[in-house]
């Protein structure tokens, strides 16, 4: 049966279409720390990979914050004071609902 798969419990006969997904690769560039604000940037060779990610900022497995990243991957958060010395990573949640998808990625640990 070219190109399509028989299901169980369908009509005899029925195929229904092979779906290929391919998952595209991201990655994340070295993150830039000011005294005011932490911001990356979501490489991707797929530009849909890039825009629109969630980011979050996370210390160990806690969310403490969250932001979008723009049309060119960057992102940024703000530099709160509870967060000077505490170990820090950044997490890019994998996006599967929508063509193309895209895998997650996660920082190092850094000192904020």
């Amino acid at each position: 049966d070219p190109g399509g798969q028989v299901v169980a419990g369908s009509a005899p006969g029925a195929v229904v279409p092979r779906l290929t997904t391919t998952a595209f690769r991201t990655g994340l560039s070295p993150l830039r720390r000011t005294l005011m604000r932490i911001s990356g940037r979501v490489s991707s060779k797929q530009a849909a990979c890039r825009r629109g990610r969630t980011v979050l900022l996370r210390r160990g497995t806690k969310t403490l914050a969250k932001t979008t990243s723009k049309a060119d991957g960057t992102f940024g958060f703000a530099r709160r004071t509870g967060l000077r010395g505490r170990r820090l990573s950044i997490r890019v949640e994998a996006r599967t609902k929508t063509a193309p998808a895209c895998i997650a990625v996660s920082s190092k640990r850094f000192l904020a």
